[in-house]
């Protein structure tokens, strides 16, 4: 995959991308491999593959902490703008509070978003 993705930037020059020397070294005659070489290439293959879907799946769950955290954030937003005394409330829980783990859902969520800002 990283061989791939080079050639991908070197194929993105123009200057290499018409270059008949690279096509020719590119497209000359397909190279056979030893049986030890094709079953490297398959493992490689294998191991991109369960990369691929690691890399699938962190998306996946680091796409759902950020929506969690924008809706706590909303959350926070919306305490802060809608309520009666909706600033002074917050303050009042940041002095009951000892520790930013036992905060409130959308208060934590200010801080986790902080984190990651």
């Amino acid at each position: 995959m990283t061989l791939r993705a080079y050639l991908n930037v070197i194929l993105g020059i123009p200057f290499a991308l018409n270059s008949m020397v690279l096509r020719s070294f590119l497209l000359s005659g397909a190279i056979q491999l030893s049986p030890a070489e094709r079953l490297d290439a398959q493992r490689r293959a294998e191991a991109d593959a369960v990369r691929e879907e690691g890399k699938r799946r962190f998306k996946e769950e680091a796409e759902k902490r950020v929506e969690a955290l924008r809706e706590g954030l909303a959350d926070f937003k919306g305490d802060i703008l809608g309520k009666e005394g909706g600033l002074k409330g917050v303050f009042d829980v940041v002095r009951r509070v000892e520790y930013a783990k036992d905060l409130p859902p959308a208060e934590k969520s200010v801080i986790e978003w902080g984190k990651i800002s």
